[in-house]
């Protein structure tokens, strides 16, 4: 599985605007290829989210980011403080 990592930066008192475009995208992720979870999480005094995807595929993780990608992009273009960090990670799951 791959988990795709998406931190951002707005600033302080965005938390209904953030948490309405994860609503819209959670609901998007949802219907997508090999999609298996998602988490979002938020440091609402320094503005900061992540949004954590999870895939079943590298391949899932990348066409869902080439479709999403450009919505995110326009989505937050006018709120962020800074470029979002974007990353693909191989997820780990400890055989306990």
């Amino acid at each position: 599985m791959y988990a795709r990592f998406v931190m951002f930066d707005v600033g302080p008192g965005m938390r209904p605007q953030i948490n309405q475009l994860a609503d819209q995208f959670a609901a998007a992720h949802t219907g997508m290829q090999g999609f298996r979870d998602q988490t979002y999480l938020a440091d609402e005094e320094v503005g900061r989210y992540v949004g954590l995807i999870v895939w079943e595929t590298e391949e899932d993780a990348e066409r869902a980011w080439e479709e999403l990608g450009p919505r995110f992009q326009e989505a937050t273009k006018d709120i962020l403080k800074a470029p979002p960090v974007v990353q693909l990670f191989e997820v780990y799951e400890p055989q306990t």
